[in-house]
C-alpha cells in the first residue's frame, strides 16, 4: 500500500487558498511548522504547473526525494514532474548548459565550482556557478522549481535561484521553509531566504507571495503538546494544536538495542496496518537494530517482513526509492539527518541521549528532538539506553509535569533528575522495576 497523494477536496480551505492564489510566474515562500500541509501545497502545485510546462521538485537529500516520490506512484498526472535532490538538478542544469559532463560513475569531478573552505565536492559555490550560467552557457528553460524543506539549503542556494529567476532559466520559484527544523551547519533562516531570493530576482520586496501555515494535520494532540516543548522560538512559529487524540508518548528506558528491537517488532506484529519510523542517531547502532528487528519479526511468524534503512553513499542502504517510508506494515530506521519531511503512524526514538550529536548548542539538540517527535502521526515512542542530556530535565518537568504525572510509578520528579545526572541505578527499584514492560516506564497519563 503506498501513500496516497490527498486529493483537492482534502484540502483545508486555507491551503486551497493558498493554491488558488499562486501565480504561474515569481516567488512564493510558504512557511509553516511542521504537519501543516507545506509539501501537500508544493505537490499541488507541481501538479497544476506541470500540465503544460516543466517543473523541477527539488528536495535536499535522497531520503525526502524518495518519499515524495512514493507520493506520485499512483498518480500519472505527476509523471512530468521531475523529483530530484539539489545536487542532481545542479548537474543537469551544468550538462544541458555549460556541456560539463555529468557527475557521477567513473567522473569523479564534480560539474560545480565548489567553495574554497568545502568539506566536500557537495559543497557548491552558488554564487561563482550562476556567474559561470550567466557567462559561459546556454540559457535553458527550466520552467518552474519548486523546493521543500527550503531551510535546508544555504543563503547562497537561495540567491542562485533568484538569480535563475532574473536571467531567465526558470518562471517561477516555490519554496516550502520552516527555520525551526534547522538541523545542518549552513541551514538559511527565513529573513535569509527572503532575502536572498529579492536581491538576486531583482524583484520588488512585495512582489514576493508569501503565505503562513498555523493547523496541524499530522499529529495527535498529545504528540504535538510534547514536540511544543522542544520549540526554539524561530519566525516560522508553532502549529496550532489539533483536536485529534491519541496515546500518550512514551519515554522508555531500555537496557539494550535487542530488547529495543523485539518491543518494536512486538508492536508491529500487533498493529500491522501501520507504518513504523524509528530514527537512530547511531550509524553504528541503526544497522544491528534493523537487522535485529528483521529476525524479532520473522520469530514472530511474519514470513517476509519489510524493515529498510536509509545511510546516504552505502552500497545496500544508499538507494532511498526501496526507504518506503510512511507504508502500510513498513518499519523504515534512519539517521536524523534524513528524517526531514518523513512520517509514519509511529514514531519511535531510539536512543534520545544521543540527540545532541556533538553540539553543545541546545538550541541545536532542541530542533533535532523538535523535528523528530513531529515525524509521528498517531504513536510517539522514546527511548534512551545510557544517560539522557541535562536538558532532559527542561523535557521532563516541562512536558510530563504540564501534561499529566512526571513518571507513572514514581511520582518525585527529584528521582527522575537523579537518574539524568547519572543515578543510573534509578530504574532498579522494586516498583519501577516490575512496571507494565519490565523497565523504566515514562508515561503521561
Amino acid at each position: 500500500m503506498t501513500i496516497r497523494m490527498p486529493s483537492r477536496s482534502d484540502l483545508s480551505s486555507r491551503q486551497r487558498s493558498v493554491v488558488d492564489r499562486l501565480d504561474r510566474t515569481g516567488i512564493s515562500l510558504i512557511v509553516g511548522p511542521p504537519g501543516t500541509g507545506k509539501t501537500v501545497i508544493g505537490m499541488w502545485r507541481a501538479l497544476e504547473l506541470s500540465q503544460r510546462e516543466a517543473v523541477h521538485f527539488v528536495c535536499y537529500n535522497r531520503a525526502l526525494m524518495a518519499h515524495s516520490k512514493s507520493w506520485c506512484k499512483a498518480e500519472s498526472r505527476f509523471k512530468k514532474v521531475k523529483i530530484s535532490t539539489v545536487h542532481a538538478f545542479a548537474n543537469q542544469l551544468a550538462f544541458d548548459s555549460l556541456d560539463r559532463p555529468k557527475f557521477g560513475g567513473r567522473n569523479k569531478t564534480p560539474p560545480w565550482p565548489v567553495l574554497p573552505d568545502a568539506e566536500s565536492q557537495f559543497d557548491v559555490d552558488w554564487k561563482k556557478f550562476i556567474v559561470e550560467l550567466k557567462n559561459d552557457g546556454r540559457k535553458v528553460d527550466l520552467g518552474h522549481l519548486i523546493m521543500d524543506e527550503g531551510q535546508d539549503f544555504p543563503a547562497d542556494f537561495h540567491f542562485f535561484l533568484g538569480a535563475l529567476i532574473h536571467f531567465g532559466f526558470l518562471k517561477s520559484i516555490t519554496v516550502m521553509a520552516d527555520e525551526n527544523q534547522r538541523i545542518g551547519k549552513k541551514n538559511a533562516s527565513i529573513i535569509q531566504i527572503r532575502e536572498q531570493l529579492i536581491s538576486a530576482s531583482a524583484i520588488n520586496e512585495g512582489a514576493l507571495f508569501e503565505a503562513e501555515l498555523t493547523e496541524n494535520f499530522r499529529n495527535t494532540v498529545q504528540i504535538a503538546t510534547v514536540a511544543s516543548k522542544f520549540y526554539v522560538g524561530l519566525e516560522s512559529g508553532i502549529p496550532q494544536l489539533p483536536r485529534r487524540k491519541g496515546p500518550e508518548p512514551l519515554v522508555n528506558h531500555i537496557p539494550s538495542n535487542d530488547k529495543l528491537a523485539a518491543l518494536i517488532a512486538n508492536h508491529a506484529v500487533n498493529n500491522r496496518s501501520k507504518s513504523f519510523l524509528v530514527i537512530c542517531p547511531d550509524h553504528a547502532v541503526g544497522g544491528p537494530l534493523r537487522n535485529k528487528i528483521f529476525e524479532e519479526m520473522k520469530d514472530r511468524g511474519v514470513s517476509n517482513p519489510v524493515v529498510t534503512r536509509f545511510v546516504s553513499g552505502d552500497k545496500e542502504w544508499g538507494n532511498g526509492e526501496n526507504l518506503r517510508v510512511g507504508e502500510q506494515g513498513v518499519i523504515a530506521v534512519v539517521h536524523p539527518a534524513s528524517m526531514k519531511g518523513l512520517e509514519a503512524d509511529v514514531c519511535i526514538l531510539a536512543g534520545i541521549e544521543l540527540f545532541r550529536q556533538g553540539n553543545d548548542d541546545h538550541d541545536v539538540e532542541f530542533m533535532n528532538l523538535y523535528v523528530a517527535t513531529s515525524r509521528a502521526r498517531s504513536e510517539l515512542h522514546m527511548y534512551y539506553a545510557g544517560l539522557a542530556p541535562k536538558s532532559l530535565k527542561d523535557f521532563a518537568s516541562e512536558v510530563f509535569g504540564q501534561i499529566h504525572h512526571v513518571v507513572q510509578k514514581a511520582n518525585q520528579l527529584h528521582e527522575f533528575f537523579q537518574f539524568v545526572d547519572g543515578a543510573s541505578d534509578w530504574f532498579t527499584s522494586p516498583e519501577i522495576r516490575d512496571g507494565e514492560e519490565g523497565h523504566g516506564n515514562a508515561r503521561p497519563n
